[in-house]
């Protein structure tokens, strides 16, 4: 029997955080009480969960509960835990923190957040089986006798107020679609040629149809590449872009990379493409897709309804550069701090050579939960080694311009090629987020910029992301 229906199992632990010590650096300043725990399962046969808030002593409360499993826990498990704040504790005042654990595979979960939380917080009071053990998770009983989580592993800084942790298990994607359009356009139809259709049959949601008339060879020469957007409205000034796109690559490339696991895995089923391994070199042919509808192998496990809001607000905290030629590129940094207002940057960027494309350009970004320097790690919101003048294209307009064009003298969009050899001044500057990911984790980064060329020379960006929730208290 397929996981999904095996186990959709919901764990919601609602607790109320008291006792802070606000200005408590390197340690935990937050205490909680438990309020309630409640379980959902499709099938008590299979995995329950008897649980309760019992009284310690006068003042203190501490959650006993038994978990019985009695399925296998495979591949297909997934797991994910949200966390919710309300200042009020009103139902309609929870607001989805950053912190949450992003739905993923049981095994890499108890690799990761079940080692290094969930396990250090509930091992002095419970059988929870060892990080060891935990995959595949045993069949029996686990019992936990008046635990109180130790937060081992959980943010040193929480703003007071209630909290909601909704922990789900269950099978793999947890969405489901309608397709409304679909159209195509070919710039050579004696080339290719591109017919699209929906058909809505009954009360079923539509499926999508396509003739692919192919009269090339499509090789390296061929880019591909998928952009995702999302919006709440469905009006068109409402799209936001995702961040699970697909990069621009060589068509061999995004064969290799995504036709097994998901293109023939959603539409070989409604088509006459090549089996994997035939598709390379990709056949000259007519494609044709007849009412298809799409599984979802291969794409995100979990998708939100709507549109994201950046949830977060930034803090400089350094800004360092270095030039390999200071007579082809003079660059100066230095953090500007006025009173009591956050710190800006200041740069001079002095050009005396032609960027181009023997300029590549790179970004890389870290994060640390406490900021020490062996506790960095790489973000998978990076910018690869590319020319100059592509990195332009894609992040100026959006990116650079959107976050730095207000305090500098750079080129208005349009004028960025070729780049103006001048001096760039940047007067306190504050970076806006605009272009950067919605939603980030608390803690420290670092963004470092990489240009190699006939010049090579780089600046290294240190800030402090704190969620709008906690910077404001609510």
């Amino acid at each position: 029997m397929d996981m999904s229906t095996r186990l959709r199992d919901v764990l919601a632990v609602t607790f109320l955080v008291i006792g802070l010590c606000h200005g408590c650096a390197g340690m935990r300043n937050w205490d909680y009480e438990p309020l309630s725990v409640h379980f959902v399962t499709s099938d008590a046969s299979k995995i329950n969960v008897v649980s309760e808030v019992v009284r310690v002593g006068r003042y203190d409360y501490a959650i006993s509960a038994n978990l019985t499993n009695t399925e296998d826990v495979d591949e297909t498990t997934m797991i994910e835990a949200l966390c919710y704040r309300s200042k009020s504790g009103a139902e309609d005042d929870y607001t989805i923190l950053p912190f949450s654990i992003p739905n993923q595979p049981f095994k890499d979960f108890a690799k990761t957040y079940y080692k290094d939380i969930a396990y250090q917080s509930l091992k002095h009071c419970s059988n929870a089986p060892t990080p060891e053990e935990a995959y595949p998770w045993p069949k029996g009983v686990v019992t936990f006798n008046m635990c109180s989580a130790t937060g081992e592993g959980l943010p040193e800084y929480l703003p007071e107020g209630y909290y909601k942790i909704i922990f789900k298990i269950g099978g793999r994607r947890n969405w489901d679609y309608e397709a409304l359009f679909i159209t195509g356009k070919s710039s050579d139809e004696s080339l290719v040629s591109i017919q699209t259709g929906l058909e809505r049959k009954g009360r079923g949601s539509p499926t999508v149809s396509i003739v692919l008339e192919i009269n090339y060879q499509i090789d390296d020469e061929t880019q591909i590449e998928a952009t995702v957007y999302q919006s709440y409205t469905g009006h068109d000034n409402d799209y936001k872009l995702m961040p699970f796109g697909i990069e621009k690559k060589a068509f061999p490339d995004y064969l290799r990379e995504f036709y097994d696991n998901v293109v023939y895995s959603n539409m070989g089923h409604c088509s006459n493409l090549p089996k994997p391994g035939e598709q390379i070199p990709w056949p000259i042919m007519t494609y044709k897709f007849d009412d298809c509808t799409f599984p979802g192998e291969g794409l995100p496990e979990i998708l939100s309804e709507g549109y994201y809001k950046r949830n977060w607000d930034a803090e400089t905290l350094f800004v360092n550069s270095s030039t390999s030629d200071e007579s082809l590129l003079g660059f100066t940094t230095e953090i500007v701090r006025q009173g009591r207002d956050k710190p800006t940057f200041s740069a001079v960027l002095d050009f005396h050579y032609q960027l181009d494309d023997t300029t590549t350009v790179e970004v890389l970004i870290y994060h640390s939960q406490t900021g020490g320097e062996d506790d960095y790690k790489l973000m998978p919101w990076n910018v690869p080694q590319k020319p100059f003048t592509e990195f332009i294209a894609e992040y100026y307009k959006d990116l650079l311009y959107a976050n730095l064009g207000s305090c500098s003298n750079l080129a208005e969009p349009g004028k960025e090629i070729p780049w103006p050899k001048i001096t760039y001044n940047f007067e306190k500057c504050m970076i806006t987020g605009d272009g950067m990911p919605e939603i980030a984790p608390e803690g420290y980064y670092k963004i470092f910029f990489a240009a190699t060329g006939p010049v090579d020379w780089n600046f290294v960006y240190g800030m402090k992301i704190v969620s709008k929730s906690n910077a404001m208290g609510y």
